[in-house]
């Protein structure tokens, strides 16, 4: 069975986010509750005006060129203190509809950008409270409609769970630091007449390890959230309906694009195929596309393409200590999300353990790496170490997993 345990200091080049879900605007998801899991609270914290905070996020109905100031409070109900980062983050639309948000380690571009935060990092004493205010900055350029961003905090993962479990003096230990993300969403509704727009760019194939998927481009090129609601209908050259599917979207973040995924049942053969894309939204407005896509006889998958397992020894002993473990997962297709990643250790073909290194990720289209330094419970003992990993799918509801590829490291570890 996998389990957690500590491990030395990970790096996930993914993206690993909690979220908390109330609802912003129209659907907008964010987080407006508390989680006591790493023992810090965060909330919106009510100012003059009681209607910014009613719905436990925060609304703002600015002009052009105005500006307004919130406060964030954030809470340590534990017995330790607790540093937390700070971020302003832009809002993204998930490929299935439904906000997100981006991650910290990377600065804002769009409406994030209008976020001042008076502090990045606070460290809270136990059973203290700390009140963190920002200013929302709406451009003189700025159009009417709805805009979102969000205020990301992560909590600085304890240093007294980041012990390393040690079998002797010799022997390096292991842990590994996860780290909790909440993000408040700040939706800014610029006044004037608010113009729902919808584009549909493209209809086309996506190999995915675990299937064959269709992806449909879309654009919410507006000035407001949108929900659309349609189908696409797929058809071959003979006009015999292949896939008829219905497409019912959660909230379309303003000025963001998604390729929105529908699987293709038993998989198409190769060919050209036609595509009908009919989407309802706004006011009674309607979207279609209409366009060929090819199949051909090979499609790209997803791949393990790095697996290095390195040695790590002390100096002076030349004992093995632990080994590093660096993994890049090249993916040419959509985003996948509520992905696991777990590493499979073997010593002369017995199990030694299964380690998640990720729960709950979301694989961006792309390269990404994820390095980790890997120590066996109770220490290195004689015999050869192979290592493998797997990159599973979870259903959140019912919590099936679904295998999207495994792989195995060519470098072996022999301990004598």
């Amino acid at each position: 069975m996998a389990r957690r345990r500590p491990c030395l200091p990970t790096t996930l080049i993914l993206i690993l986010v909690a979220l908390l879900a109330s609802t912003v605007g129209a659907g907008v998801r964010s987080v407006a509750a508390e989680d006591t899991s790493p023992g810090l609270t965060v909330k919106a914290e009510p100012g003059t005006d009681p209607a910014t905070t009613a719905r436990g996020y925060f609304v703002y109905a600015l002009a052009s060129g105005t500006r307004a100031t919130g406060e964030v409070r954030l809470a340590n109900p534990t017995d330790h203190a607790i540093s937390a980062d700070l971020a302003a983050v832009d809002a993204i639309t998930a490929n299935n509809g439904g906000s997100a948000f981006g991650t910290g380690e990377v600065g804002p571009t769009a409406v994030g950008t209008w976020l001042t935060l008076d502090t990045t990092r606070v460290t809270m004493q136990p059973g203290k409270d700390h009140v963190v205010g920002f200013t929302v900055r709406v451009p003189k350029n700025a159009t009417p409609g709805q805009y979102l961003a969000g205020l990301a905090v992560a909590a600085r993962p304890d240093e007294g769970a980041a012990t390393p479990v040690t079998a002797d003096a010799n022997q390096a230990g292991a842990t590994i630091d996860l780290r909790v993300r909440y993000v408040i969403g700040v939706e800014v509704d610029v006044a004037g007449e608010w113009t729902p727009s919808l584009q549909i760019d493209d209809v086309h194939l996506i190999a995915q390890p675990s299937g064959p998927v269709l992806g449909i481009d879309l654009r919410n090129d507006g000035a407001t959230f949108l929900q659309p609601t349609g189908s696409l209908t797929v058809t071959n050259a003979a006009g015999s309906i292949l896939i008829q599917h219905p497409i019912a979207m959660g909230t379309f973040v303003t000025g963001t694009e998604v390729t929105y995924p529908i699987a293709w049942p038993g998989g198409p053969v190769a060919g050209t195929y036609n595509a009908h894309v009919a989407l309802a939204y706004g006011d009674d407005q309607t979207a279609t596309y209409d366009g060929t896509f090819t199949v051909g006889d090979d499609v790209a998958a997803m791949t393990v393409s790095t697996f290095a397992v390195t040695e790590a020894r002390d100096p002076a002993s030349d004992e093995l200590q632990y080994v590093d473990v660096r993994i890049t997962i090249d993916n040419p297709a959509a985003a996948v999300p509520n992905a696991r990643l777990t590493l499979h250790v073997t010593r002369d073909g017995q199990p030694v353990e299964d380690v998640v290194l990720g729960s709950s990720l979301t694989i961006q289209a792309g390269p990404g790496e994820v390095s980790q330094r890997y120590f066996p419970p109770g220490g290195w003992t004689s015999g050869t170490y192979a290592f493998a990993v797997t990159i599973e799918t979870v259903d959140p509801s019912s919590g099936q997993a679904i295998v999207i590829l495994t792989a195995d490291a060519i470098t072996t570890i022999v301990v004598p």
